[in-house]
This record gives structure tokens, C-alpha cells and sequence, in this order.
């Protein structure tokens, strides 16, 4: 930093240090809100995902249960090629 203010002088050296800390500082606060935003937009997608998370399981339990009332053969077909039914 000697070297700059020999180079360049005093008044430039000062501008372009406060200019460095001022975009620093705005830097910050934009990464701050960038953060708070992110956690928003991951707790919008947790709540998306349970939400499918129990449409996939009734639509499982309704595939397994559905097909006994018809013929305990086919319900056993297909809960052995499609997924295990509990």
C-alpha cells in the first residue's frame, strides 16, 4: 500500500480504499439477505415435498386395498410387480 501512494498519491489511494469498503459492506448485505431468502425458499419446498409425500403414499395404500375388493389375484399380481404393499 506504500507503493500505491508513492505511485498514484495519497488522495486516490484513500478514494480506492473507501470505494473497496463500500462495496465490501454492500457485499455483505446482499449475501445476508440472499441466505435469509434461501432458508424461505427451502422451507416453501420441505412443505411442497411432505405435501407429495402423502399424496404418493394414498395413492400406494389406495392401489393395494383397492383391488382386494375386485379378485385377491390380481391384488397379489399387482403389488408383486409394482411395489411391496404393507
Amino acid at each position: 500500500m506504500v507503493l500505491l501512494v508513492y505511485l498514484i498519491g495519497v488522495a486516490p489511494t484513500v478514494a480506492g480504499v473507501g470505494l473497496m469498503l463500500i462495496i465490501f459492506y454492500i457485499n455483505l448485505k446482499l449475501g445476508k439477505l440472499s441466505g435469509k431468502l434461501e432458508k424461505k425458499n427451502l422451507g416453501y419446498a420441505s412443505a411442497r415435498m411432505g405435501i407429495m409425500n402423502e399424496i404418493i403414499n394414498g395413492i400406494k395404500v389406495g392401489a393395494c386395498v383397492l383391488p382386494v375388493a375386485v379378485s385377491p389375484t390380481v391384488s397379489s399380481l399387482l403389488c408383486v410387480h409394482s411395489f411391496s404393499c404393507v
